[in-house]
């Protein structure tokens, strides 16, 4: 009798755990599309694998719309957690640095390699010149020293035989000229009058210690404090959410969603879902006991 009045919520729950694990499992399997004489047998594949691409396009939605917006990383930026976080990685990398006895142009060999090295330093000295040619002819150095020149002209034939037969106006008349003159050469022979200093000055950076210049830099008073608050200002945040969306992270997942293939998927929402999915196939066992001595307790009455 006994036996009989426990049957009931023992059946129930075995039909609840059975149910739920089933319903579970169905997310995942079949992985692919079954079909039987040309047709697709409903239900397959399972639901996680059939929906794979909303789940890619939702999980990108999400991304871009709710986790990274402007207002999430500016309250990110502004948590006591992350100052924390970037002020002792700021101290950690300094201290390494101080102790780094490698060159710099050592640094980049390890890690760029030899060929590498040498090619991004030249790139980097084509730069440098290719930009101070440009300043040295914004800074219109003809028109600056065109009148200096004419004026110490005039002062060196001052007093000579030659200097009376040339007069002010003569000079002055001489400007024009002498600016062309200086502003053509500049801009002709600029690059290659800059080439051997910018050439010296990279090479003497390069062989310099990391080291050497950490310690320099660290001599002077950085409040660091008032940079970790630029660094978490409204207008660092801005800039930040502007990289962040140019980057697309939320298009990024979506594909990398839509091109796993489905081991790869279920082992993905497993890994984030194993212990709330093994909840609910729990819960249907719980759930079928009580229904079962709901039952009993209803006979019995």
């Amino acid at each position: 009798m006994i036996l009989k009045m426990l049957s009931a919520p023992l059946l129930g729950a075995l039909i609840g755990y059975i149910t739920n694990w089933l319903a579970v499992k169905m997310l995942f399997r079949p992985r692919e599309a079954k079909y039987l004489f040309g047709h697709r047998i409903p239900f397959t594949p399972g639901v996680i694998p059939k929906g794979r691409e909303r789940l890619g396009r939702a999980m990108g939605e999400i991304i871009n719309s709710q986790l990274l917006t402007e207002e999430a990383i500016r309250r990110h930026l502004t948590s006591g957690e992350f100052t924390v976080l970037v002020r002792d990685a700021v101290r950690d990398i300094e201290e390494k640095l101080k102790s780094d006895d490698r060159t710099f142009r050592q640094w980049l060999t390890e890690t760029a390699g030899e060929e590498n090295t040498a090619r991004y330093s030249e790139k980097f000295q084509d730069f440098l010149i290719k930009k101070a040619a440009e300043k040295l002819s914004d800074m219109q150095i003809g028109h600056r020293s065109a009148g200096i020149l004419a004026a110490k002209i005039g002062e060196s034939l001052s007093g000579s035989f030659l200097g009376k037969f040339i007069s002010d106006s003569f000079l002055q008349s001489l400007v024009p000229v002498f600016e062309k003159m200086i502003d053509d050469y500049i801009l002709e022979h600029g690059e290659s009058l800059l080439r051997p200093v910018i050439e010296k000055e990279t090479d003497h950076l390069l062989d310099r210690r990391i080291g050497d210049t950490a310690n320099a830099l660290s001599a002077f008073e950085i409040d660091r404090e008032k940079l970790l608050l630029k660094l978490s200002s409204d207008s660092a945040a801005q800039k930040y959410a502007e990289i962040i969306r140019a980057l697309n992270i939320g298009r990024i997942a979506e594909e990398a969603v839509c091109e796993m293939d489905a081991v790869q998927l279920e082992e993905l929402v497993l890994s984030a879902m194993k212990t709330e999915l093994g909840a609910v196939v729990n819960l249907g066992a719980l759930i079928g006991l009580l229904l079962g001595l709901i039952n009993m307790t209803i006979y019995l009455i």
